[in-house]
């Protein structure tokens, strides 16, 4: 069975990992300072 891992980096950014690969995310490309919802939880900005 093939592992997977999520990893949130911040923003929108997200780390997945399998199979030996890595892929890194950003879906929006915006700049910083937004918020993004991820899951249960919200990032925020400081």
């Amino acid at each position: 069975m093939t592992q997977v891992r999520f990893t949130h980096i911040g923003g929108p950014t997200v780390l997945i990992e399998f199979d030996g690969w890595r892929l890194l995310t950003d879906p929006t490309f915006a700049p910083p300072g937004r918020r993004y919802a991820f899951g249960d939880c919200l990032s925020v900005p400081p």
